[in-house]
């Protein structure tokens, strides 16, 4: 029986592996403020940077600060390598290269 596609969720630099095997399909969600491809584009698609938001009973969207939430979407076999951004868009900020594994 094969594993259904996954929802994994890091939330600090501290638990940003060096290297992450994923399936294609999964979804990785990131605690930071931005993510850069430098390899495996076409395996792997970066949604965001987002900013955490409320919407509110009357429509309303009410912004909780910047950016902090970066999903990575395995889309088909193939390695690709990550720069992570954390930290902060007025502050400091923080680098953190991971490879990505997608197998099919």
């Amino acid at each position: 029986m094969t594993r259904p596609k996954a929802f994994f969720e890091i939330a600090s630099g501290a638990c940003l592996p060096n290297e992450a095997a994923l399936r294609v399909g999964d979804v990785l969600r990131i605690d930071a403020m931005g993510a850069v491809v430098h390899g495996g584009s076409d395996a792997i698609q970066i949604v965001g940077p987002l900013t955490s938001s409320t919407l509110t009973p009357l429509g309303t969207i009410t912004p909780a600060g910047g950016p902090n939430v970066v999903i990575v979407v395995a889309r088909k076999p193939g390695k690709a390598r990550l720069d992570v951004i954390f930290g902060s868009p007025w502050g400091s900020r923080k680098t953190q290269e991971v490879s990505v594994i997608i197998e099919p």
